[in-house]
């Protein structure tokens, strides 16, 4: 339709080679537009559809008929085609051509007329008055223009008595006012539709060479980890084969495990279980190596065949670098990948790990990696091996209903960017987006509620969900680097709470790649799974962030708070391109260190 009405135009301002050659393409354009819309048309006859849906199709049909007569007596009347047909151009000819396009401009004002409500969206004067004023001028300017060129078409001058002749002089001013003001607004109307289908056949296009991608790309589902998840299931842990019959178990160095009871608990299911055990408790918040070696030590003094972890993200952490090092020999950085560790691979297998996690951040519960910090190179990193996925795994929310307020909301955050870094990771892959929309959604849609209400179940549950799933979105995909630019801030500050310092940067790290054109789509479809049903532009899942990190009372963090300093700012972007360099390897937009810089300056308080 937009085609039809932008060629009318060219019939009553081109010469006649241009307009009637044209005419013959928008005739076949045209022709080829309602033979797809055939089955929308249709549609209608079975009574699915309303009748403004039927008399678009009458109009559309009648546009099509005209423009194959006015096109098709233009190209009898060229003066190319003249001659070539061995015939003389005759009035007959000219009149039917001339009304024929005419009738062209009738139909098309009433088309324009049909479409008043989409016309009425682009009319916002300020005041509702003058806003209906200018809408009832319009659709006046529209009907006067549509009687007008219907007058022009009737050669027995049924309505006004005048001549066809477009530039007949005794023709009232008015007409030509009404005439001209009807053209502007089919051209405006039909451009604009235009650019709409032009531009939707593009992301169409795109959004399906993407899909097609996705669809495509390779897997590996691989997290031979038993999850057992569930409000009590810490409580039956006794009725689980155990793999080992006598345990290392891996507490923090804090007071909660046992003011909680947790460790009473986990003692006399381990009892009735019939496993002997010993109790390693000096974890601290971002697990140092030496703390590691020493529980390595233990579990070798003490003769265990396995460790049970019963704690956050540290303890796991550190739980499954102790069950590496409790088997191998020499120095943990000795095994280290990444910065400065010699990046052997282990030898012998890691003792089995059952994990019991009383938090809901870190996932570490189904992935096969722990994060340890080195002080003496100033490098948190990564350690990873796939002996290192737990065993077993107890996901019971009601250990989480003692994790205070503040720390729930800095955990919370930690689960929901595990997934969102995965989300736009170009490692992003159809199974790993199955775990990050999910997870995203749980966590987005409960944290603030567990923050308010640290007793309220149902909120933890879908927390502790979300959690669990983000750790196997980490197993199936990838992270980004904004985890390793916090571990950077950590390595240097270690009393800065990990999901604290990711708060910190989250805003100007995400901008960054939205700023860049980076996958728009999935930008718009977190902001969806983050509440914002109607999103639809990559800056709302930024506004969606906002929102979130304001109901849970974190927006205010500052940098300076723990004692974090601008002039900090390049060797914290140089330890993470060099501690943690592998997943800046996963960004879709490579990041310098100029760029890290620049969203540690953006993100300073």
């Amino acid at each position: 339709m937009a085609i039809a009405l932008i060629i009318a135009l060219a019939f009553r301002i081109t010469g006649d080679f241009f307009h009637e050659w044209i005419g013959l393409a928008a005739c076949a354009m045209l022709a080829w537009h309602n033979l797809l819309n055939a089955r929308w048309y249709l549609g209608f006859f079975k009574g699915k559809y309303g009748a403004a849906r039927l008399l678009n199709a009458a109009v559309n049909a009648l546009l099509l008929c005209v423009f194959i007569t006015a096109a098709a007596t233009g190209a009898v009347q060229s003066k190319f085609a003249l001659p070539f047909l061995g015939i003389a151009e005759t009035m007959q000819i000219r009149q039917i051509h001339a009304t024929a396009a005419y009738w062209l401009m009738f139909l098309g004002a009433i088309h324009l007329g049909m479409k008043w409500k989409t016309l009425s969206k682009y009319i916002n004067p300020a005041g509702r008055h003058m806003r209906r004023i200018f809408q009832l001028a319009m659709f006046a300017m529209i009907i006067c223009g549509a009687y007008s060129w219907a007058d022009r078409a009737m050669f027995d001058k049924l309505f006004l008595g005048y001549s066809f002749d477009y530039w007949d002089e005794d023709r009232p001013t008015i007409l030509f006012f009404f005439e001209s003001a009807s053209i502007i607004l089919l051209v405006a109307y039909a451009a604009h539709l235009s650019l709409v289908s032009i531009s939707s056949i593009f992301k169409q296009n795109k959004k399906n060479r993407k899909l097609e991608r996705n669809i495509m790309k390779n897997f590996v589902n691989y997290i031979p980890t038993k999850v057992i998840f569930g409000t009590g299931t810490f409580e039956k842990l006794c009725k689980e084969k155990l793999p080992g019959t006598k345990a290392l178990v891996v507490i923090s160095n804090g007071k909660s495990t046992r003011e909680n009871g947790y460790l009473a608990e986990l003692e006399k299911q381990l009892s009735h279980a019939g496993v002997s055990y010993c109790i390693f408790d000096k974890v601290e918040p971002n697990p140092l190596k030496s703390t590691v070696m020493a529980g390595a030590s233990a579990a070798k003094e003490n003769s265990c065949d396995f460790i049970v972890a019963l704690g956050g993200g540290s303890v796991m952490d550190a739980s499954k670098a102790i069950a590496a090092m409790a088997v191998n020999d020499g120095d943990l950085w000795d095994y280290v990948l990444f910065g400065t560790g010699k990046k052997f691979p282990f030898k012998n297998k890691a003792l089995p790990i059952v994990a019991i996690t009383t938090t809901a951040g870190t996932g570490s519960e189904a992935d096969a990696g722990g994060v340890i910090t080195n002080p003496q190179t100033n490098e948190k990193t990564a350690v990873f091996d796939e002996s290192l996925f737990p065993t077993l795994s107890i996901v019971d929310p009601k250990l989480t209903l003692s994790v205070p307020p503040r720390f729930t909301a800095y955990q919370g955050f930690d689960a929901l960017f595990h997934s969102t870094e995965g989300y736009i990771s170009a490692g992003a892959n159809p199974i790993s987006d199955m775990y990050a929309e999910t997870a995203i959604k749980n966590v987005a849609g409960y944290l603030a509620r567990a923050v308010k209400d640290g007793r309220d179940l149902e909120a933890r549950e879908h927390v502790s969900f979300g959690n669990t799933l983000s750790g196997m979105m980490m197993s199936t995909g990838t992270c980004t680097s904004e985890h390793s630019l916090e571990h950077a801030m950590s390595a240097y500050h270690q009393e800065l709470p990990h999901g604290a310092g990711l708060i910190m940067i989250s805003l100007a790290y995400y901008a960054f790649f939205i700023d860049k054109g980076a996958c728009p789509e999935r930008f718009i479809q977190m902001a969806r799974l983050m509440g914002n049903q109607n999103a639809n532009s990559p800056t709302d899942f930024l506004d969606a962030l906002k929102k979130l990190q304001r109901e849970c009372g974190v927006d205010g963090l500052k940098m300076s708070d723990y004692g974090i300093t601008p002039d900090e700012f390049e060797k914290f972007a140089k330890n993470a391109k060099d501690s943690m360099s592998f997943l800046f390897l996963n960004d879709r937009i490579q990041m310098s260190e100029a760029d890290c810089i620049s969203i540690y300056k953006a993100s300073y308080k």
